[in-house]
């Protein structure tokens, strides 16, 4: 007799909890559809108005596609590999605690086609401490170390020797899936002494000149509240079957333009930020790309991270460069 009315008090339990589950479920919902109506419904016109806001923010980029080189000089553009050393700089760069940076890449500008507010000339340098084989997810949100320098006059033929311990740029993880393919095939032992290779002279590139809208949801307001973002606000009352087709082509549109500008590049708009990034940058009025690297992260397949140096206008028409600010973060 116990049992059966234990039995009882367990299903009465259940019960109870589905449907005070269910009461808050419906509140919520209730919550939600009110706030959404609370909102002004969009219109036709602010669709337009964001596709052509998403022109005017057009502006040139230089892409840069990884390459293999049988050799690269100490001044060379590059990504990872060998680092060119100024006079003033013998060691290799350490962390605040005394760790070896990741020499990312080095940007030679006077190889580089002639971008508006950019140098004409001068060499880039980006260290930093991460491991872009595996730190993307565990770093994202904490400030970092790095070293940001803009030499105007390189010369000589020097190079840092990296120290032990010091993370290293490998190639595969700076290309997609596809990109693999079509470079090595199916030849894995091409590759694997690619790689080896690879890791001391670095990855040269192809430059190209480009032309990048900002997806619409990166506009800042009052445009970035059209395309409906899970973690966001809650979404706008679309009033009628016109402007639900009209917002699903915007959506369309931006998400085909985000897809565009996973590339390496320099210039354009700082895109691939996370929410808290994008209010730091916000704030500190960095609204340009200095340099954008994309890289596959091994302890997620199929994850690309993106270091973004973001710089604001004003310092980047005056040379500044040195004032960017570093983020690295990452997309599934």
């Amino acid at each position: 007799m116990i049992w059966w009315i234990l039995a009882g008090l367990v299903v009465a339990y259940v019960l109870v909890q589905i449907v005070a589950e269910y009461i808050v479920n419906k509140a919520e919902n209730a919550e939600r559809r009110a706030a959404i109506n609370a909102r002004t419904p969009i219109a036709l016109d602010e669709i337009e108005a964001a596709r052509q806001a998403m022109k005017r923010a057009e502006l040139p980029v230089v892409t840069l596609s990884p390459r293999r080189a049988e050799a690269l000089d100490a001044l060379d553009t590059k990504i990872g590999g060998q680092a060119w050393a100024p006079d003033a700089l013998h060691t290799w760069p350490l962390s605040k605690t005394g760790v070896p940076l990741c020499f990312l890449a080095q940007i030679n500008f006077a190889q580089m086609p002639a971008i508006e507010d950019f140098p004409r000339r001068g060499l880039l340098q980006v260290f930093a401490d991460i491991d872009p084989d595996a730190d993307a997810i565990r770093k994202q949100h904490k400030d970092m170390s790095d070293v940001i320098g803009l030499y105007t006059e390189p010369e000589g033929q020097t190079v840092l020797t990296r120290p032990d311990g010091a993370p290293i740029v490998l190639q595969t993880a700076l290309l997609t899936d596809k990109d693999l393919f079509a470079f090595y095939g199916d030849d894995v032992a091409d590759l694997d002494i690619a790689e080896d290779d690879m890791k001391q002279a670095g990855w040269a590139v192809e430059a190209d000149m480009a032309l990048m809208q900002p997806p619409a949801f990166d506009l800042p307001a009052p445009h970035d509240d059209l395309c409906f973002n899970e973690d966001g606000p809650a979404p706008r009352p679309v009033p009628d079957k016109s402007v639900a087709q009209e917002l699903c082509r915007l959506e369309d549109e931006s998400v085909d333009l985000r897809w565009q500008q996973i590339v390496h590049r320099i210039g354009g708009l700082p895109i691939f930020l996370t929410e808290r990034q994008r209010k730091i940058a916000a704030q500190a009025g960095l609204d340009r790309v200095v340099l954008q690297l994309g890289m596959r992260v091994s302890v997620k397949p199929r994850w690309y991270s993106h270091v973004t140096l973001a710089i604001a206008q004003d310092d980047l028409r005056a040379g500044n460069i040195e004032k960017a600010r570093f983020f690295w973060s990452h997309n599934a």
